[in-house]
C-alpha cells in the first residue's frame, strides 16, 4: 500500500514509468487516482519487469506499547491473532512455535551485544534500559517454555494511547493464553532485519516455504499443513529433518511459514553471512542428498495443500506460483 509509484523496465526494454509519478512528472501523492498499474509490478518477484525507481509514502515514527502471551495450541494462539486483526487492534503481531523460539533465542555474542545496544537505543530513561536489558538477559526460559508464542506491538500517537490499545488486545489473548515476558517484540522493533548467516541454529540448512492467506482461511491451512509435516515424522527423524514455524501479520492477512532445517554442506553464499567462528563450525558438513530430496519432495507436498486451500502464495523468490 506505500508503493504509490514505480519505473519498470520491461523484458523488451521498454521503460514503464506507472502512478501518480507518470504525470508530466509530476511528484507522486497517491495511487488511487486511477488508472494505476502500479500494483501490477508488486509482488511479482522481477517476472513482469525490472524495478529501477520507486516512490513511497514515508510514515511517523509512533510511539510503541508490547506485548506477549503463550498459547498451549496453534489453534488458540490463531483464534486470538485472527481476532486481533478484526479488531485491528495491533500493528503487527509475530507467532513462534517452541522450536523457533529456542532457535531465535539462540545467538553469538556478537548478535547479542547488537540487539542490547539497539533496545538501549529505544529506551526512554535509564531505568527503561536496565529494565530491557534485564528482559534480555533472564526472559529467555519462559519463552522457551511456550509451546506457541505471540509477539504483539501496537504504535499510537502516545504512549498512553499505545498502552490503552494494548490493554484490549490483552484482553483477547488472556481468553486462552497467559501473558509472558515480552523482550521479543521490543527486540524485533529496535533491530527489525537480522541475515544469522541464513541458516538454523547449528549451521543446519534452512529452507522456507510461507503462504499469504486471508483471516478466514488462515486456520484451515494451518490444520492441513500441521496434518501434513505430521505424516513425515518418521521420515524426518530417519534423514535428520526438523522443522519450526513462524506466524506473523501486518495487515488484514496471515502469514504462515514452516522452515525446514537439516544438517548439510552450506554453500559460498551461506559461509559469506556466517561469524569466522561459525564458518570454522559448520564448514566440514558434508552433502545430504537424502534429506534434501525428502526437503524438496514434502515442500512440494506442502504447496499442493496450499493451492487447494486456493489463495496467493509465495515461495521466496524463486518463482510466482499463483495468483487469486
Amino acid at each position: 500500500e506505500h508503493f504509490i509509484g514505480l519505473t519498470v523496465v520491461l523484458a523488451d526494454g521498454t521503460v514503464v514509468i506507472t502512478g501518480s509519478a507518470a504525470k508530466n512528472g509530476a511528484s507522486a501523492f497517491t495511487r488511487y487516482a486511477g488508472p494505476d498499474l502500479t500494483g501490477l509490478f508488486l509482488g511479482d518477484c522481477g517476472a513482469f519487469g525490472i524495478k529501477t525507481e520507486l516512490v513511497v509514502r514515508l510514515t511517523v515514527e509512533r510511539e510503541a506499547a508490547f506485548g506477549s502471551f503463550q498459547f498451549d495450541t496453534h489453534e488458540d494462539m490463531l483464534d486470538a491473532l485472527i481476532h486481533l486483526r478484526q479488531r485491528e487492534l495491533v500493528t503487527r503481531a509475530l507467532s513462534m512455535d517452541q522450536l523457533k523460539a529456542k532457535s531465535a533465542t539462540q545467538v553469538d555474542v556478537r548478535e547479542a551485544l547488537g540487539v542490547a545496544r539497539a533496545v538501549i537505543g529505544e529506551s526512554k530513561s535509564l531505568g527503561g534500559a536496565i529494565k530491557d536489558l534485564t528482559q534480555l538477559a533472564f526472559g529467555r526460559g519462559e519463552l522457551q517454555r511456550a509451546k506457541w508464542s505471540l509477539h504483539l506491538t501496537v504504535e499510537a500517537a502516545t504512549t498512553e494511547m499505545a498502552e490503552s490499545q494494548m490493554a484490549l488486545a490483552r484482553g483477547v489473548c488472556q481468553g486462552k493464553g497467559q501473558e509472558i515476558d515480552n523482550m521479543i517484540p521490543k527486540a524485533m522493533r529496535a533491530k527489525p532485519y537480522s541475515i544469522r548467516g541464513l541458516v538454523g541454529p547449528e549451521g543446519e540448512r534452512w529452507v522456507p516455504v510461507h503462504a499469504i492467506l486471508p483471516l478466514t482461511r488462515a486456520q484451515a491451512c494451518m490444520r492441513d499443513l500441521v496434518a501434513q509435516l505430521q505424516s513425515h515424522e518418521d521420515q524426518f527423524q530417519a534423514a535428520g529433518v526438523f522443522y519450526s514455524w513462524i506466524i506473523s501479520t501486518l495487515g488484514a492477512y496471515i502469514t504462515i511459514e514452516p522452515m525446514f532445517y537439516w544438517q548439510d554442506q552450506l554453500d559460498a553464499v551461506h559461509m559469506a553471512h556466517l561469524s569466522p567462528r561459525n564458518q570454522d563450525r559448520f564448514s566440514t558438513f558434508e552433502v545430504n542428498e537424502k534429506a534434501r530430496a525428502l526437503v524438496a519432495q514434502v515442500r512440494e507436498q506442502l504447496l499442493q495443500t496450499i493451492f487447494q486451500v486456493g489463495f496467493s502464495l509465495s515461495v521466496g523468490n524463486q518463482r510466482l506460483n499463483h495468483i487469486c
